[in-house]
């Protein structure tokens, strides 16, 4: 019989093989990250991402229920379904949410707004965070989605702070936001273990259309500012298209400086586990 040629996988073609991620996403980590990093957020991102529940009662949940989480306030949920949705309904300020996720609002917490616009709120998670971090601050919340905002309304009942509008009515809130959030869609490549179809959209016109789609929000949402607000931008993406670049055009675009931004790795397990993420923290450039 005639001989079988054999294709040996270089190392690359390896990892997206044991990862199941495309080999364009496996060189352009190497690239930013080394290797050895890169391979651990490939391994990781096939991994099983545990809930992570957060906030009052978290230190005293029994060992059945949950383990703490090295970050206080914050733990691994082992108890059933049932037993989560009591938990939480039990207080306002518990929820579900992965410990970099929060890091973005947290870093809002010595700021004093007055007004605060979630101009991207999905399912309401940051609102709630931003609802109990300001606790006297008017929040005015929408989603252009119909069904994240009818889910946004519904979560956020309990939140006196809390305006859920229409997101055709955002356009009457110009100039009034002291801090405006922006936590944009974006490729998810931060949160692969928990949406694990995302890595199958990995492709640089993928990228073109998410880097406009974030410009176009941008832009959209700058005239809710007023003089002398913030804006806090933030995605669930490691790529630095989506992130540095992003702050660094919305910098000088729209006249801010960038006085905070934080970008996180997904990496651990357990107790240690963590998504990716990135935020920025953009305020007036006073050099002008």
């Amino acid at each position: 019989g005639g001989k079988c040629k054999v294709r040996t996988l270089d190392d690359e073609g390896q990892l997206s093989f044991a990862t199941s991620a495309p080999v364009p996403m496996v060189r352009a980590w190497i690239k930013a990250f080394g290797r050895d990093t890169a391979t651990r957020m490939l391994l990781h991102s096939i991994g099983e991402p545990p809930t992570i529940v957060c906030g009052s009662g978290v230190a005293e949940l029994p060992t059945d229920l949950a383990t703490p989480h090295k970050t206080p306030g914050f733990a691994c949920w082992r108890g059933d379904h049932a037993a989560l949705i009591e938990f939480l309904d039990a207080a306002r300020d518990r929820w579900v949410q992965d410990v970099t996720a929060a890091l973005a609002v947290q870093a809002t917490a010595k700021l004093k707004p007055q007004v605060i616009i979630d101009y991207c709120a999905g399912k309401g998670t940051k609102t709630r965070q931003l609802a109990v971090l300001h606790p006297k601050t008017r929040i005015i919340a929408a989603d252009v989605d119909p069904v994240r905002h009818a889910e946004l309304q519904a979560s956020l009942l309990r939140y006196g702070n809390v305006e859920v509008v229409p997101f055709e009515f955002m356009k009457q809130y110009e100039q009034q936001a002291d801090l405006l959030v922006l936590d944009v869609p974006c490729s998810n490549t931060g949160v692969l273990a928990r949406r694990l179809e995302a890595r199958y959209r990995y492709s640089n016109s993928m990228f073109g259309r998410m880097v406009n789609l974030q410009r176009d929000i941008v832009t959209e949402a700058m005239p809710l500012l007023r003089d002398g607000g913030t804006v806090l931008y933030a995605t669930c993406s490691i790529e630095s298209h989506e992130n540095h670049d992003q702050a660094a055009w919305i910098a000088r675009e729209h006249h801010r400086t960038i006085s905070m931004q934080q970008l996180t790795l997904p990496g651990g397990a357990g107790a240690t586990y963590r998504d990716g993420g990135y935020f920025a923290l953009l305020s007036p450039d006073t050099s002008r």
